[in-house]
């Protein structure tokens, strides 16, 4: 009795053990824990959502009756619903680049979730009777497949699994690619991130500085002690990429994570932050808006770093001190503007203002002006630059230094605090905004981006094609933010739409059809 329930015991454990293989079998399991590079695309939903589905579905169709009717029903399937083919177009499809551990063995991987293995084992029957040269070998429920006299490339699937594998040196063998596939067995040690949106790039440093280690780099590049603790700080970080297409925007967010948290805390502990003090001097309309913060932490790196490039390129330190002199008075917001471009007249109305210390800086720029015999007025310096276009510098208040091309300081009855993009940049460390709609607004720019279109696309509808595009857009902002907590910094630049009630993609989708709809009548003859 005691064996018996000791053999039951064990008969036990191997079911609960196959059993928990089976709950933990996923495609994903393939991709390493710290691929050096990785790369995620939900494409089919991103292409469903966006309307590229349906807009291709007709010449699904047209092309499925021509090639079926010759290369036979599998074909017409699979051109019909791209499910058939086995590979499910649902799942996220995913992009790595692995060394395994070994920097001359590096291999590159394309991986997709198996929807159906009897429609790959079909189309795979099919591809061997009708092309050849294929070379196939199976262990158990995997299947390598390769091209005769090929060692680059070779696809392999299993149950969970379907995968391109690549050396670039082409020393890949398949069981290379079967040690791959039986990794769909092995639940992974974390969790993948989930996307934020419809694709992602992840690049992982901390595989790159064991090559560089294994390599013996960092002796050879002289670094000194500061210099390479700086870049030791970077070891554990991670480079991610989101990409994120919705309703009314198409966002892009770079991230860097994972830094050495002294370092970070110390490079940021006294960054400073935009207050948009001059928003009020910006007109709402401005075509392009940049604000970005300055105060001593920021100069002393200025010199430092500047310091290094005349120590190592040989050039003069009077240039340096001469700015370092300038720059030692700023303190606060730094906020450029370009408010607008009269073509006809080759002028333009642009501004910068400036947060200082004191008035020392606008003093000495008035004792050069009087030197080169510029004289001050009401509003300032004044400078023709040409017969259309009048510079000018000018001091309000000990805290503020303006200059202007065609324009003064001066407070606006609607400023970029009424802009639709001002509460998206309000809080970030700093910003760069393009007002798109603003600017093609403007009949002459308008007229002579559509020259420059003519003349690079010689094609009239493509023209049309392309400003109807443009018409979608509002406005565009690039912005940056720290997050002190979680050692994280990043940079996301936003195109807005001025419809918000409709997928982006979609929009863009929608103006590809109406001008393909127009074009097909004369493209079919009739």
């Amino acid at each position: 009795m005691k064996q018996f329930i000791t053999r039951l015991a064990v008969v036990a454990l191997a079911i609960a053990a196959m059993v928990s293989c089976g709950k933990g079998a996923d495609y994903t399991n393939i991709i390493p824990e710290e691929p050096i590079v990785l790369v995620e695309v939900d494409g089919y939903k991103t292409m469903q959502e966006g309307g590229i589905i349906d807009l291709i579905a007709p010449y699904r169709e047209q092309a499925a009756n021509m090639l079926g009717s010759q290369a036979g029903e599998l074909v017409k399937n699979i051109i019909l619903d791209v499910d058939n083919t086995g590979i499910a177009t649902e799942a996220p499809m995913y992009f790595f680049v692995t060394n395994e551990e070994n920097p001359n063995d590096v291999k590159i991987v394309v991986l997709a979730k198996v929807g159906d293995k009897a429609k790959i084992d079909e189309l795979v029957a099919f591809v061997e009777e009708n092309i050849g040269d294929i070379r196939k070998r199976e262990e158990g429920n995997a299947v390598v497949l390769s091209i005769e006299d090929e060692e680059e490339v070779m696809v392999g699937y299993n149950n969970e699994a379907v995968i391109l594998v690549a050396h670039p040196d082409g020393d890949l063998a398949s069981s290379d690619v079967l040690a791959l596939l039986k990794q769909t067995a092995t639940p992974r040690k974390t969790e993948l991130e989930p996307m934020k949106g419809n694709s992602r790039l992840v690049l992982n440093l901390k595989p790159l500085f064991e090559m560089m280690d294994k390599a013996d780099v960092w002796s050879q590049m002289n670094l000194d002690a500061e210099t390479l603790a700086q870049v030791e700080s970077l070891r554990n970080a991670v480079f991610t990429v989101d990409n994120i297409i919705t309703e009314g925007k198409i966002i892009n967010t770079w991230t860097v994570s994972g830094m050495d948290e002294e370092m970070f805390e110390k490079s940021v502990e006294n960054m400073p932050v935009v207050t948009n003090a001059f928003a009020e001097y910006i007109p709402k309309e401005a075509w392009v808006v940049t604000n970005f913060a300055i105060n001593d932490t920021v100069i002393e790196a200025i010199d430092k770093a500047m310091a290094n490039v005349i120590a190592t390129q040989g050039l003069g330190a009077a240039e340096l001190k001469l700015v370092m002199s300038f720059l030692s008075t700023l303190s606060g917001d730094v906020t450029l503007a370009l408010n607008g471009v009269n073509i006809a007249h080759e002028a333009f109305d642009a501004q910068a203002i400036i947060g200082t210390k004191d008035n020392s800086i606008y003093n000495y720029a008035s004792l050069g002006a009087l030197a080169m015999g510029i004289t001050a007025d009401n509003n300032g310096l004044a400078m023709p630059l040409n017969s259309n276009n009048m510079a000018r510098l000018g001091q309000s208040g000990d805290n503020i230094l303006w200059a202007g091309i065609n324009t003064i300081l001066g407070t606006q009855s609607h400023s970029i605090e009424e802009a639709a993009w001002f509460d998206t940049v309000e809080d970030k460390v700093g910003y760069a905004a393009v007002n798109i709609d603003s600017i093609f607004n403007d009949y002459a720019v308008r007229n002579a981006f559509e020259e420059a279109l003519y003349d690079e696309l010689d094609d009239e509808t493509a023209v049309e094609m392309v400003m109807e595009m443009v018409d979608l857009m509002d406005y565009a902002v690039l912005y940056s933010e720290v997050d002190a907590s979680e050692c994280e910094s990043s940079v996301t630049l936003e195109l807005v739409l001025k419809n918000d009630d409709t997928n982006s993609l979609k929009q863009v989708v929608e103006v590809v059809e109406q001008q393909l709809s127009a074009m097909m009548p004369a493209m079919m003859g009739f």
